[in-house]
């Protein structure tokens, strides 16, 4: 029996869809309409949740996954997810941190040379056939 999983928010690539898929039994909670009541169907038997670094987690969601044995955010921030209060459960939670840097750096150094050099102007200058 595949593990059950609490999925908050969306995953945009469907690869990483079908992989989850077919790893565990996928609860989409965004698919929901009753929340709630999706939560006291099947919130006993959820052992992981993926959420977005925005949406995070309630402390009063953890509460009702009596069985959940990790939190993972899809991104880089936990500042939506109480970690003193997940530690104090012993759930840990992971993140993709370093997934994004060297595309951040690329973009730093692309915006900085960008307006050192005048690009932006410069391309409104010839658009406007001066």
């Amino acid at each position: 029996m595949k593990p059950s999983i609490l999925q908050l928010n969306p995953i945009l690539v469907p690869a990483i869809n079908e992989k989850l898929d077919a790893l565990y039994t996928m609860h989409r909670l965004f698919e929901h309409d009753d929340k709630d009541a999706y939560i006291r169907e099947h919130g006993a038997s959820i052992r992981g949740v993926i959420t977005g670094g925005h949406t995070g987690i309630s402390n009063e969601l953890i509460e009702r996954l009596p069985v959940l044995q990790v939190i993972a955010v899809n991104g880089v921030g936990t500042d939506a997810v109480d970690l003193e209060f997940a530690r104090s459960r012993g759930l840990p939670v992971t993140g993709t941190f370093g997934a994004l840097t060297e595309d951040v750096a690329d973009l730093a150094i692309g915006l900085i040379l960008s307006v050192l050099r005048e690009i932006c102007p410069g391309n409104a200058f010839v658009k406007t056939g001066k």
